[in-house]
C-alpha cells in the first residue's frame, strides 16, 4: 500500500531520535527536532508496456458483377402449351441457368451467344435468339438434331417482325363491284383425312386422330387441345387455334391417297402416319336456293275473323310450310300465280294466295273457303 506524504516524513522524524529518547518516561517528552534531511519522494512506477494496436480488418473484394450482355439475357423462356421453363438468373454475380426438373447450373454467354457448361457440352446445345433489334427474345435448344425454342418472357415473339409494318399507301375508293347473280351453292367434295395418325418420333406431342364433327374436322394430339382444321386446295392443314410458328401439309402417295401429316414447328419437322382410314360421311347437301317468289313469305299472319287461327309459314329446304294455330305442319308449293298449293287444301275447299304491298312484297295471305272469304296480315 502507498504511503502518504505525512506519513513518509513521520516514519523518518522518528527513525532520526537517539535511542533513549524512544524509550517511555515519566518526563514529558521533549518536542522532536526537525530534520534536517529532505524527505525523500516515492519511486515512480514503471510505465506499462504499450498495447499492440489492434491489427485492421482486411478490405472485401468487390461484388462480382454481371456484364451488361448478361444482364440482357436474364429471365424465364417458356414453349407455349408445355410445362417446362428454361429460368436464367444471376447468382451473386453469375450467369446460372434452370431448366425444369434439373439443378441451377452456371453458364457462361459466348461470344456466339451460346450458353457454355462442361456438363451440357457435347449433349445439349443452348443458344440465345435475338430478335430484328439484337435483343434477346428467345432460347433455342437443341438435343439430338431436336431443336426447341423457349419464349422470353415480356420480349418480342419468336414468330412476329420487331419493326412495325410500312403504313400501305391508300389508295383511291373504288366502286363498289356489282353482285352477281346468285348461283345455287356447289357441294364441295371432302377430303378422305379421317383416321388415326401415329408419331414417328416421340417427344413432346403424341399420337393423332381426325375426327368429323357436326360437319367439321377435329385434330385431336395427345396431350394438346384438340384443334379445328380445314384442308385447302394445297393440301395445306389449316388450324384456327395452331400455336404460333406451326404449319402443316397432308403428305401423299403417288395415287394421291393421304398417308400422314407433316408439320413445321418450333419443335423442328414433326410427322404422322396414317394407320386407319374410316369412310367418310357424305356430303352435306347445300340447301335450295329460296325462290324470289317466296321471299319474305316467313311469318305469323293474323286476322280479325272470329274463330279463325293464327298461321305460321317458314321456309324449309326451299319449301314452304304452313301451320294453322292447334294444326300439324303442312308443305305447299307456290306456283307462278302466288297461290298457296296442296293436295289437303283442295280437300278441304281452301284456296289460299298471298298478297303483296306496292313494293311487290308479301304483306298477306287471301283465304276463300266454305265459310267465307277470310284475310290474313302479316305481323
Amino acid at each position: 500500500m502507498k504511503l502518504s506524504l505525512f506519513a513518509i516524513i513521520g516514519f523518518a522524524a522518528l527513525a532520526t531520535m537517539p535511542a533513549a529518547a524512544q524509550v517511555k518516561t515519566n518526563k514529558p517528552a521533549s518536542k522532536p527536532q526537525k530534520s534536517s534531511s529532505k524527505p525523500q519522494a516515492p519511486a515512480k512506477a514503471k510505465p506499462a508496456a504499450p498495447k499492440p494496436a489492434p491489427t485492421p480488418a482486411p478490405t472485401p473484394a468487390p461484388a462480382k458483377e454481371l456484364g451488361e450482355r448478361e444482364k440482357a439475357v436474364l429471365g424465364k423462356y417458356t414453349v407455349a402449351g408445355q410445362p417446362n421453363v428454361i429460368d436464367l438468373t444471376n447468382d451473386g454475380g453469375s450467369l446460372t441457368m434452370q431448366a425444369t426438373g434439373y439443378p441451377a447450373i452456371p453458364v457462361e454467354l459466348k461470344a456466339d451467344d451460346s450458353l457454355y457448361n462442361p456438363i451440357l457440352a457435347g449433349q445439349v446445345e443452348v443458344k440465345i435468339v435475338r430478335d430484328a433489334d439484337k435483343k434477346p427474345n428467345g432460347v433455342e435448344l437443341t438435343l439430338q438434331g431436336t431443336k426447341v425454342q423457349f419464349q422470353k418472357e415480356g420480349a418480342t415473339p419468336l414468330t412476329a417482325a420487331a419493326k412495325p409494318a410500312e403504313k400501305p399507301a391508300e389508295k383511291p375508293a373504288e366502286k363498289p363491284a356489282e353482285k352477281p347473280a346468285e348461283k345455287p351453292a356447289e357441294t364441295k367434295k371432302l377430303p378422305d383425312i379421317l383416321g388415326k395418325y401415329a408419331v414417328d418420333m416421340q417427344g413432346p406431342v403424341g399420337d393423332g386422330e381426325i375426327k368429323y364433327d357436326n360437319g367439321k374436322f377435329i385434330l385431336s394430339i395427345e396431350n394438346q387441345p384438340d384443334y379445328e382444321i380445314e384442308v385447302t386446295d394445297k393440301d395445306e392443314v389449316k388450324g384456327k387455334n395452331f400455336p404460333d410458328g406451326v404449319t402443316a401439309k397432308l403428305v401423299k402417295d403417288k395415287e394421291g391417297k393421304v398417308t400422314g401429316i407433316s408439320a413445321e414447328s418450333p419443335l423442328g419437322t414433326l410427322t404422322w402416319t396414317r394407320k386407319t382410314f374410316v369412310k367418310l360421311p357424305e356430303a352435306p347437301k347445300p340447301a335450295p336456293a329460296v325462290s324470289d317468289k317466296i321471299k319474305g313469305a316467313e311469318g305469323t299472319y293474323v286476322t280479325d275473323f272470329a274463330g279463325a287461327p293464327e298461321i305460321k309459314l317458314t321456309v324449309k329446304d326451299g319449301k314452304v310450310v304452313l301451320q294453322a294455330e292447334g294444326q300439324p305442319e303442312l308443305t305447299v308449293e307456290v306456283n307462278d300465280k302466288d297461290e298457296l298449293v296442296a293436295d289437303q287444301l283442295k280437300e278441304m275447299n281452301f284456296a289460299l294466295k298471298f298478297t303483296r304491298d306496292k313494293d311487290g312484297k308479301i304483306d298477306g295471305i287471301s283465304a276463300n273457303t266454305p265459310f267465307g272469304e277470310i284475310n290474313f296480315k302479316k305481323k
